[in-house]
């Protein structure tokens, strides 16, 4: 739960940049001229927090959570099936 969460609260905060970036840009958030450019920006900002989070994040900063590491002295060592 707190994965998806997560993922929730990444994408808010990319909305909101995106809002932004694209008021700097001068292209106004309801325009329907602008529409497209507002949907494939935030698509691929989107798509862009999944892939971070999925294959960056998780596998990463998750790995010793998982149990794959044991505490062996001061130094982990990955476990020997």
């Amino acid at each position: 739960m707190k994965y998806i969460f997560g993922i929730l609260f990444t994408l808010v905060i990319l909305f909101v940049a995106t809002y932004f970036l694209l008021g700097l840009w001068g292209i106004h958030f309801l325009d329907a001229e602008n529409f497209s450019k507002i949907l494939w920006t935030t698509g691929i900002l989107t798509i862009t927090a999944i892939i971070l989070v999925c294959f960056v994040i998780l596998p990463f900063f998750g790995a010793g959570k998982n149990g794959k590491y044991e505490d062996k002295g001061k130094v982990a060592q990955r476990k020997i099936d």
